[in-house]
């Protein structure tokens, strides 16, 4: 651990090796005493989490780009003034691409109708 009592990276990733590695030898122990179970590294753990987080981050520009076409289609259908509306509806919501893609959908769906 480092001096604020925090842990590093590179430590939570030790960690999480360990664990995993634990929790494998205790549902497969025949595996483990044969030496066929797959031992986890730190370095594999954190490009998992790298991966990972690279999948997230795509996901969430995907969803950023569904709500820009999602508003800009609501924004063909009503108003400005109407349309300004809405966009200050929509800042109750949390600022994530998730919830703005839904709210503008049902937005769409409602004004199609």
């Amino acid at each position: 651990m480092s001096r604020a009592g925090t842990m590093t990276a590179a430590q939570k990733a030790e960690r999480a090796a360990r664990r995993r590695n634990q929790r494998a030898a205790e549902r497969a122990p025949l595996l483990e005493l044969s030496g066929d179970l797959h031992h986890w590294t730190a370095d594999e753990i954190e490009a998992e989490g790298q991966r990972y987080d690279a999948q997230l981050q795509e996901v969430d520009r995907l969803l950023a780009d569904r709500a820009r076409s999602f508003r800009d289609r609501v924004a063909r259908l009503v108003s400005a003034e109407e349309l300004a509306r809405l966009d200050e509806m929509r800042t109750i919501y949390p600022a994530s691409a998730c919830y703005s893609a839904d709210f503008w959908r049902r937005q769409l769906n409602m004004w199609q109708s």
